[in-house]
């Protein structure tokens, strides 16, 4: 586990899986996340994904958490990459339980992420990107 401000950083779990599935087939929260928000997942698929997260080396996915209570309030992943001989990193996240959104917990899980993808992973690139209309998410991403 990894903690950085208010924010703890886990491994996802295979009980995880039901609040995935919530948050994933909420079509708000995942307008703001991906750049096709008609992109439901049900438990089946949900399961298959866990799955790949847990045999892949270049992916890592967390659940994220309020440090002091441990509830779970969104999901981030790193994606390391090669390019070319510079060892870089795609970072994510969003934040499920809405009523969270707009405390400067994106900002933090964001900094949290990039301080692994630098300090923990070695990485020397970091990016990141969020759809046109995510003002939320820019705002993070220009801080």
């Amino acid at each position: 586990m990894f903690e950085f401000g208010s924010v703890r950083f886990r491994p996802v779990e295979t009980e995880d899986l039901k609040v995935l599935h919530e948050w994933e087939n909420d079509f708000e929260l995942i307008m703001y996340s991906r750049q096709k928000p008609i992109n439901f997942v049900n438990m089946a698929q949900l399961e298959k994904q866990y799955e790949d997260w847990t045999k892949s080396e270049r992916e890592i996915h967390f659940i994220v958490e309020l440090a002091d209570t441990k509830e779970p309030i969104g999901i981030a992943r790193i994606e390391r990459f090669d390019w070319g001989n510079v060892k870089g990193a795609g970072i994510g996240t969003y934040i499920g339980k809405k009523e969270m959104w707009e405390k400067g917990l994106g900002t933090q899980i964001t900094v949290a992420l990039m301080e692994m993808c630098f300090n923990q992973l070695n990485m020397e690139r970091c990016e990141a990107w969020s759809v046109e209309y995510n003002k939320r998410a820019h705002k993070v991403l220009e801080s």
